[in-house]
């Protein structure tokens, strides 16, 4: 595991920086960075949610607390770990990306991607490390366009739709269910004493905190979409 958080914190900055010798642009080498990082969570979490080339989560999925998945450490946990850790130091000194809501999304993801470190979330992380990035390639491809001057092109108004229904579908259904299970389960075990107090508060505040956030962006994209209807 300290292999790959080495190989990982070293791994997202190297993509940025070739990204930027090759473009010679921050923002572009930045989206293509997270392009790369989304697809892979995105990849990890579909072949994990599904159990795809043998796979095998049994463990986490009888416990999706306590479980433990050397798949869900080594392709979703550590990646996002250090993933969110340089996003977050990108977005704070790089004025474009400086918002309160992103930095509070990357920050807080970062300390629940280190909690699932302890065999914590194995299972769930599948979900919301893996299954939820699948809306953000769609939106980082967005991005590239966008600055590529290219917003006319068929693949950006294709991309638009596909961030939209798998946002809404993702991250404002999916998400809010699988967050009150989360929280119910983990009462329960908080509640038996299985449960650190420390984990239990850290975990359902965050988890919160996340929600919240998913369901503020998911208003904004249905605002956006009925003012294009109009």
């Amino acid at each position: 595991m300290y292999k790959l958080l080495v190989l990982w914190f070293c791994g997202v900055p190297s993509a940025y920086y070739i990204s930027y010798y090759l473009t010679k642009g921050d923002l572009l080498s930045y989206e293509i960075t997270c392009l790369l990082c989304n697809t892979h969570l995105a990849s990890a979490g579909i072949i994990g949610w599904f159990e795809l080339f043998g796979v095998d989560i049994s463990d986490a999925k009888v416990n999706p607390f306590f479980g433990h998945s050397d798949y869900v450490v080594n392709y979703m946990i550590v990646p996002l770990a250090m993933y969110q850790f340089w996003n977050s130091i990108f977005c704070m000194f790089h004025h474009n990306l400086r918002s309160f809501q992103t930095l509070t999304h990357h920050i807080l993801a970062f300390i629940l991607a280190l909690c699932g470190l302890d065999s914590f979330l194995h299972y769930w992380a599948i979900y919301f490390f893996g299954i939820t990035e699948i809306s953000s390639v769609p939106l980082t491809i967005m991005a590239i366009i966008k600055l590529c001057n290219r917003c006319d092109y068929v693949l950006y108004k294709w991309c638009r739709t596909l961030f939209a229904i798998t946002f809404l579908w993702i991250r404002v259904l999916c998400w809010p269910y699988y967050y009150i299970i989360c929280v119910f389960q983990a009462t329960q075990y908080y509640i038996d004493g299985s449960l650190y107090p420390t984990y239990y508060y850290i975990f359902t505040s965050i988890s919160t905190a996340l929600t919240m956030l998913q369901l503020l962006w998911g208003y904004k994209i249905i605002k956006n979409i009925t003012k294009r209807v109009e």
